[in-house]
């Protein structure tokens, strides 16, 4: 049989022709799939325009990475303040494929974490709880595990004696060490952070674990120091709560393996106490909170929400929650009472009037001393430490305010907004103690003076908190007058916003009051006035 030309030319005619098949195939099979990814994107966007208008209101960013300004606002309460202006008491907006609500003023505030606050009780499910606090603890947990530590460290702290003068008598103890650090000063300039920072954690050890530390102990040193370098670059890692993708990145642009790497080497030091402390539990001798720890594990040895890795977390918590809010707070103490001289002048009148034989301050005589108490609350509210507290996420949709937030979203509780509202306060930019006293000089605390937050997640360590500011406050100003450093260089107002609001490192002097004052010092009506002067012009 004769071939045809077309017989002829049949292989290279077939290649050529799958070939061209080929090329159209992949160029449709491109289409196809270039029209899908419009598709997806286009009813993903008009799904977001659709919830929208049922999620609070917000400013509007990126497609798919959402309002990503709020990530490098070098202050997130002005940017807040500037949005809440905009957008009313409570807005959200889209960080990668999470909706963030942010919640404004004390009565949004009580309705969202008090009114309906058991739906707003858990944490959220991000790199921040789940990989540095691991979901355990009393910070970072929720539901069941939450509950039962919450409740054991409330009840724990209370039969320690927390609040009562058995445990301020240890109190009184640590004080004695840090006012050797202060004498040894001798009226020179003076950073007091890290004295305080290990005062206070000295008391927290004393509850934990019964005993306390060398303020030059180098393991605990860097112990702490450890956790004062976690404080500050956590910040850093909040991207990766919204672009988990971004943990595997090369580097360490983020911090996160060194906040983890921090994390792992706090815990390695805990587990070295907590393992010391096992060895001597004795069930009939209970004396800190790890024995009463230890005792819980073997009565509910069926529950597993109590286990050594909890403890390990719990303690952690304490340490942390207890040292650095206590102490950032003292840290601002003493730059208020610089800074505005009379106001020290009338706390040292009044510590003189209750004790005219330089009795140790003790807390029973806290309600003898308003001005005292009022100082206290001024400073809280006005260092407003903790300004956004601690995020929680949505356990199902809620409605308020004629909108719905919905499950799974991350909220924001805006404590700063409260504290220097000027609807509520006023001259809410001014220092005054004198705004919680009535006209009989008695204390008056508004309800939305809310330094441990509000409603179930509030902090269970307010009562020894109030117990340490006033203790140390007291005991430092009957021993010191605290004047400026140098030629009347005053510390200043601003400070790093990150998880808690901590003032720049300055430097005072600590002058004893029953020794004379230096030669060089300057008079205290001349500090006084350049102290006054410099508030008029340096505005938190």
């Amino acid at each position: 049989m004769s071939s045809t030309p077309n017989d002829e030319t049949g292989p290279d005619s077939s290649t050529t022709t799958t070939a061209t098949s080929a090329t159209f195939l992949g160029l449709h099979m491109s289409s196809v799939l270039m029209l899908a990814a419009i598709l997806a994107i286009t009813l993903h966007l008009v799904r977001q325009m659709h919830l929208s208008r049922e999620y609070p209101p917000g400013p509007r960013g990126f497609p798919f990475l959402g309002y990503l300004y709020v990530l490098g606002s070098p202050d997130k309460r002005k940017l807040f303040a500037e949005l809440r202006d905009q957008h009313g008491d409570i807005f959200s907006f889209n960080l990668g494929c999470r909706l963030v609500v942010v919640v404004n003023g004390f009565e949004a505030m009580k309705q969202v974490f008090v009114q309906q606050g058991n739906s707003f009780l858990d944490r959220p499910q991000v790199f921040t709880f789940t990989h540095v606090g691991q979901g355990k603890g009393l910070v970072n947990s929720s539901g069941e595990v939450w509950k039962e530590h919450r409740k054991f460290t409330l009840n724990t702290l209370r039969s320690l004696g927390i609040g009562k003068s058995s445990f301020a008598e240890k109190v009184q103890e640590e004080l004695t060490a840090f006012c050797n650090i202060l004498d040894n000063t001798e009226s020179r300039d003076f950073d007091p952070g890290n004295a305080i920072q290990t005062a206070i954690a000295n008391i927290i050890c004393s509850i934990a674990f019964g005993t306390r530390f060398d303020y030059d102990d180098p393991m605990f040193v860097r112990f702490l120091q450890i956790f004062d370098e976690n404080m500050s670059i956590s910040g850093g890692t909040a991207l990766l709560n919204f672009f988990p993708v971004l943990q595997h990145m090369p580097g360490d642009m983020f911090k996160s393996r060194r906040v983890l790497k921090n994390v792992e080497y706090v815990q390695s030091y805990l587990r070295t106490w907590l393992d010391n402390a096992k060895k001597r539990f004795d069930r009939e001798n209970v004396n800190d909170l790890i024995d009463s720890y230890f005792k819980e594990m073997e009565e509910k040895n069926s529950n597993k929400t109590f286990s050594y890795d909890q403890l390990l977390k719990l303690v952690g918590d304490l340490l942390v929650g207890g040292t650095e809010t206590t102490g950032t707070t003292l840290r601002w103490v003493i730059i208020f009472l610089v800074r505005w001289p009379h106001v020290q002048r009338k706390l040292r009148q009044e510590i003189d009037t209750v004790y005219p034989e330089k009795e140790t301050p003790t807390v029973q005589d806290r309600r003898r001393m308003p001005y005292m108490e009022a100082t206290i609350l001024e400073s809280q509210r006005f260092a407003d430490i903790a300004p956004f507290s601690v995020t929680h996420t949505a356990s199902e949709d809620v409605e308020v305010g004629g909108k719905v937030i919905p499950k799974g979203s991350i909220i924001i509780p805006n404590i700063h907004s409260v504290h220097h509202d000027p609807e509520l306060w006023g001259d809410h930019d001014d220092f005054r103690p004198e705004r919680f006293l009535d006209a009989n000089g008695e204390i008056v605390r508004p309800d939305y003076l809310i330094p441990f937050f509000m409603g179930k997640r509030s902090c269970p360590g307010e009562g020894l908190a109030r117990m340490e500011l006033f203790q140390f406050i007291a005991t430092i100003l009957q021993r010191y007058e605290i004047r400026s450093a140098g030629k009347g260089s005053l510390p200043g107002l601003k400070g790093h916003v990150g998880i808690t609001f901590t003032p720049f490192p300055y430097n005072v002097r600590f002058v004893r009051r029953d020794l004379p004052p230096p030669e060089e010092e300057e008079e205290e009506g001349e500090g006084a006035e350049k102290a006054e002067e410099s508030n008029k012009s340096d505005k938190k």
